[in-house]
């Protein structure tokens, strides 16, 4: 996994936060009631009656797409790489994932087109993907409500959409590089299952009774894969053997073998500075929490959000209870810890906290 230093060299220069489920302000005789909207990439071949089958399971509204799209001369003849506000629907559409958050650097690649700086509220089905740069982060939104949020230094590609696979639809994402947490869970039994493709290894994980799923995947450099289960349970697959992942575990995928037995992960560390609400002085940005037993080193993050979906910061490896950061943005922000343990696996990261 591509990591930061535990310095924070630098601010992205853009952030954007989007959580709305309409991306524009429509008029109700532009987009019909019930219905969705989100920006399509064009790919080669493609026009917008194909485009409106493939969001909605027919042509039947793709002279409103085009009343969407005033700029398109022709719905014919559309230039790949173009970028086109359609309408959905959740039940009918094709797109496995939206991205509603960006901070910092972060880039798409709606297939087979290259890469290109992501924008808010993009759609991306099968064979696209996200990567993220240092200090930077990025939120997908599946139809379902579940979110999957992408940390800095990491690479995530969508493998299906809407497929079926052992008699279920099927979900898969890949994480080619770094980290990816998974929130959220299935609204119905009809929901679709993920699964996610971690080097060799193959994770499935499942909402808990309470209907909550929240997980950490991370591919390391060496290849190895990491599950960590903080609400929900999963199964994970490698090296012809399947071990089961009950809620408050974590296990560890050696390249080329199988999972190793799970283990207990270290509970949430409790924050002292800044306070709740606190304020920090701009040259004294100073952060202090107290230590966990069992933990080798931490991870601290700054986010813009609650959610910590936004990253401002991120310092790992951090093996004091201190941290003092160069620089920071003036305003409302909020900050966390996690505990790492010996064999590497996260902790309970610990409940963001508001300062300024």
């Amino acid at each position: 996994m591509l990591r930061s230093s535990g310095v924070f060299l630098g601010l992205a220069a853009t952030v954007f936060l989007g959580l709305a489920a309409s991306v524009a302000a429509q008029d109700s005789t532009t987009v019909p009631e019930s219905y969705l909207t989100g920006y399509h990439i064009v790919r080669p071949g493609e026009n917008l009656r194909r485009i409106t089958k493939n969001y909605l399971g027919s042509q039947e509204l793709w002279q409103r797409n085009w009343k969407l799209n005033p700029e398109v001369e022709n719905p014919n003849f559309l230039s790949p790489g173009q970028r086109l506000l359609v309408l959905l629907r959740p039940e009918d559409a094709v797109p496995s994932a939206q991205i509603v958050t960006i901070a910092g650097t972060v880039e798409e690649r709606p297939d087979p087109i290259a890469w290109t700086p992501a924008q808010r509220h993009d759609l991306m089905v099968e064979r696209d993907g996200v990567r993220t740069f240092r200090q930077s982060s990025t939120a997908l939104r599946f139809h379902d409500g579940t979110r999957l949020v992408v940390t800095e230094d990491s690479i995530v590609f969508l493998k299906v959409a809407g497929r079926t696979l052992r008699g279920i639809e099927t979900r898969a994402v890949e994480i080619v590089e770094g980290q990816a947490d998974l929130v959220g869970g299935k609204v119905s039994e009809e929901s679709p299952e993920i699964e996610f493709v971690i080097g060799e290894a193959t994770a499935r994980p499942t909402p808990g009774p309470g209907g909550k799923s929240q997980a950490r995947l991370r591919k390391l450099k060496s290849g190895a894969a990491q599950l960590m289960i903080y609400e929900g349970a999963s199964e994970i697959e490698a090296g012809g053997k399947t071990v089961s992942v009950a809620k408050g575990m974590g296990t560890s995928v050696p390249k080329g073998a199988p999972p190793l037995p799970p283990e207990k992960l270290l509970p949430r560390p409790t924050m002292s500075v800044p306070q709740p609400n606190g304020i920090v002085e701009v040259g004294r940005l100073e952060f202090s929490w107290d230590p966990v037993e069992g933990a080798s080193t931490y991870i601290l993050e700054v986010c813009l959000d609650p959610s910590c979906e936004a990253l401002v910061a991120r310092a790992v490896d951090l093996t004091s209870t201190t941290w003092e950061a160069e620089q920071l943005p003036v305003g409302d922000l909020e900050w966390r810890v996690t505990a790492v343990g010996s064999s590497g696996l996260d902790g309970y990261p610990a409940v963001p906290q508001p300062f300024r």
